[in-house]
């Protein structure tokens, strides 16, 4: 749904894509916020789940759509048509394809995807749903895009390396690797190796020439 609204500000209105962003975000944290409280009432700040979903069921949902998004952008028709859309939309329009609906699914479907993404929080990980449990995850996903070079397997390499150094951060603080750190040392660990990594790499790799730019030339 919140892809959708997104879809509709930027693609349909050429809304600005980070300020969309950035209100989204706002409205998720008060929403979610909101529904707990009215669901599970004013006690706390978490609800605990009846059951939890195996995360090795979430590895394989990840692994089929990685693979499926790699072979999709290079050898079928929508896959050449939406790098188009973010190359040459011009050219695409001209060739008698809608930009705009085709942009608008494709945001849509990128936050269902980022969407299952969260739920692994709250129904493998966690086994609860806690305020602000994805801490900033998603914009660690921005940075593994970048430091992937805007490719499926690139990102999703990236997204491994941030995961390993939470994983060290998580052993680190529950004590089973012997050092004994701040825990609010640890936590940022993640967030710092991002920024590293973009600071070193986000050169490397060029990103879509027209990315964040609305279409204004489509009627369709």
């Amino acid at each position: 749904m919140l892809g959708a609204v997104h879809a509709y500000v930027t693609v349909t209105r050429n809304g600005d894509q980070i300020i969309s962003g950035i209100a989204l975000n706002i409205v998720a944290l008060g929403m979610t916020t909101f529904l707990l409280r009215t669901i599970y009432g004013e006690g706390g700040n978490s609800a605990a789940l009846q059951s939890k979903l195996p995360w090795m069921l979430y590895v394989a949902i990840t692994a089929i759509v990685i693979l499926v998004m790699h072979l999709a952008f290079g050898r079928t028709v929508w896959g050449l048509r939406s790098r188009a859309s973010g190359e040459r939309p011009q050219s695409l329009w001209e060739a008698g394809v809608s930009v705009s609906r085709l942009r608008f699914g494709n945001v849509v479907l990128s936050g269902a995807l980022a969407g299952l993404g969260g739920t692994y929080l709250s129904l493998s990980m966690l086994g609860q749903f806690t305020e602000g449990m994805s801490a900033g995850r998603g914009f660690l996903a921005l940075a593994a895009i970048i430091f992937g070079r805007w490719q499926p397997l690139g990102a999703a390499a990236a997204c491994l390396a941030f995961g390993l150094f939470n994983a060290a951060a998580l052993a680190i603080e529950s004590g089973t690797s012997g050092t004994i750190i701040p825990s609010e040392v640890l936590n940022v660990v993640p967030y710092v190796a991002a920024i590293v990594a973009l600071s070193v790499f986000a050169r490397r790799g060029r990103p879509p020439a027209a990315l964040g730019r609305a279409f204004g030339a489509e009627r369709a």
